[in-house]
């Protein structure tokens, strides 16, 4: 009888248990959020364990009702919840992303439609073509032509007709990315065009993606009397490693031009025609700014950029060490620090292009700030991109050399560069990267950088109290505000930015969810529970993003 009565409550006491989970998705559906978090809770103290079906489904439903609200700021939120899970179950709510009436939407919403392998994606970047703004028409163009859609040639034609002439210059980059004979074909019409710009354009694009069918009309272009199709169609030459051309590229060697000169040079440089270096190691030490960088893939020519490194002007100076940097020259680190460290000047860097867009190098802009309202142009992103690509270069220097730099960034303080530096270090994970982090780890009045470092110290197993250090953190910030975004750059402005310019947060909001993932993909019971005590207690717009981190740490 004892036994029969146990099993009753054992029975009912199951039933209650499913009943609740039930429930919890029930009120969840009905916007009573936190009634379902805490009746999860509830469940969770009870049984001791989480469940993992449900977690999932909670997590859908928080990020479809942020998608499906009327607050901006939580659409965006959303969008980048569903995309850090990188589910591909929520096609609906990523077309109600490029329905937004807002383009920062719109175009989130194609970056990470554009990470997902599925053939509804180029269903719904189809109807981003549709978009009242031509900048987010243009973002689709590219990620339809990045996965070489063979439907897409014509539409981005179609597109390129409606738009004024001197803005087909944009469009070559992306039929010769397609690369079907319809894109070829529409590719070899715009070599034609009677713009000089998207001729050059043109021309460009098809040598660097090695269509040496195009060769015949960039011979015959290389003949025009117009010095930036004459040092276009120079370095295009050596792009295709056309040696047929060497005759040609020896007379536009001949040029008045310098442009067209170092252009020739170059291409016969790397045909084997060696002794054409001494023209742009000349030009080089005339400090053109154009010729500093041809020294990178160049022997021998390390002594002639350490000299540069002396010159009083800092425009120079800056393209040596990048150059010497390249080349894993030590003696940059000093002037890569100026580039480095911010100071008052608020230096920002912008590519620079000669005529025929063959040769670029980087202009130092003092007050970039200012600068870059001007000129309506976001130099400050830019700027933080070459940046971060210095320090990726400045790892294949010799471990102390980059730790030098490393132990510079933090003692002034660079927190947007932080977070780069950080992960530089895990990946280095040496004795020495270890102890510069341990000793970061204990650093006063840097809790930014403090935090950080528990955090890798933490993901890397070493002994201390990181993970204790990172709850606390945790719950200090709770209430942060909204994940704030670093601005998107189009991929009309991403040529010589290295970088990701995805949806990126802000160095706090990086940190906070780089911890809550971290915690929560160990898979432990006390990562996820403060992980859901956020989405519960935390900022209630933080949870539409965070909801995205549970998706993925169950996945």
């Amino acid at each position: 009888m004892k036994r029969f009565f146990f099993l009753i409550i054992l029975t009912v006491s199951s039933l209650w248990g499913a009943a609740s989970k039930h429930q919890v998705l029930y009120l969840m559906q009905a916007g009573e959020i936190e009634r379902g978090l805490a009746l999860y809770e509830a469940w969770v103290k009870e049984n001791k364990k989480h469940d993992f079906t449900i977690l999932e489904q909670m997590g859908h439903i928080l990020i479809s009702q942020g998608a499906r609200s009327n607050d901006e700021e939580s659409q965006l939120l959303s969008m980048y919840g569903l995309g850090t899970a990188g589910s591909q179950e929520g096609m609906e709510l990523y077309e109600m992303g490029i329905a937004s009436q807002n383009p920062v939407i719109q175009m989130a919403t194609i970056q990470f439609l554009s990470r997902l392998q599925d053939d509804l994606v180029e269903d719904l970047l189809f109807k981003a073509f549709s978009s009242p703004y031509l900048l987010v028409r243009m973002e689709s163009a590219y990620a339809l032509a990045m996965r070489r859609s063979e439907k897409v040639t014509g539409m981005i034609d179609s597109l390129m007709h409606k738009l004024p002439p001197y803005m087909h210059v944009y469009f070559p980059e992306l039929f010769a990315m397609i690369g079907t004979a319809d894109a070829a074909g529409v590719l070899k019409r715009l070599v034609g065009h009677r713009y000089l710009s998207v001729r050059i354009a043109s021309i460009l694009s098809a040598a660097r993606y090695g269509r040496d069918d195009f060769l015949s009309e960039i011979r015959a272009a290389a003949t025009h009397a117009d010095q930036a199709e004459q040092e276009t169609c120079a370095a295009a030459l050596g792009y295709l490693k056309d040696s047929h051309s060497i005759p040609l590229l020896k007379k536009l060697a001949q040029s008045p031009h310098s442009n067209v000169k170092l252009a020739a040079c170059r291409s016969l440089e790397k045909l084997g025609e060696i002794t054409y270096r001494e023209t742009i190691m000349k030009s080089a030490l005339e400090k053109n700014p154009l010729a500093i960088p041809l020294l990178v893939d160049m022997p021998n020519t390390d002594r002639l950029l350490s000299t540069l490194l002396s010159d009083y002007n800092f425009h120079v100076r800056a393209n040596a060490a990048l150059a010497l940097l390249k080349k894993r020259q030590s003696n940059a680190i000093p002037t890569l620090l100026n580039i480095l460290i911010k100071d008052e000047k608020d230096l920002g860097f912008q590519p620079v292009y000669s005529l025929g867009h063959a040769l670029m190098t980087w202009k130092v802009i003092p007050s970039a700030t200012q600068y870059s309202k001007k000129i309506q142009q976001d130099i400050s992103a830019i700027t933080l991109a070459l940046r971060e690509q210095i320090l990726q270069d400045a790892l294949e220097l010799p471990e102390e050399d980059f730790l030098t730099i490393a132990r510079e960034i933090f003692n002034k303080k660079e927190n947007d560069l932080i977070p780069m530096l950080i992960h530089l270090l895990e990946n280095l994970s040496t004795k020495g990267a270890i102890a510069l982090l341990q000793e970061e780890s204990r650093r006063a009045g840097a809790p930014f950088i403090r935090t950080y470092c528990h955090l890798v110290l933490y993901r890397m197993r070493v002994e201390g109290p990181h993970k204790e250090t990172l709850y606390r953190w945790l719950e200090q910030e709770r209430d942060h505000e909204l994940f704030q975004f670093r601005e998107m750059l189009a991929w009309t402005d991403r040529k010589e930015a290295a970088g990701s310019f995805i949806l990126t947060p802000k160095e706090t909001s990086r940190l906070l969810i780089e911890i809550y993932e971290t915690l929560a993909e160990s898979h432990e019971k006390e990562g996820i529970d403060l992980l859901l005590r956020a989405i519960h207690r935390g900022n209630k717009k933080n949870r539409f993003a965070l909801a995205g981190l549970l998706l993925k740490a169950i996945q």
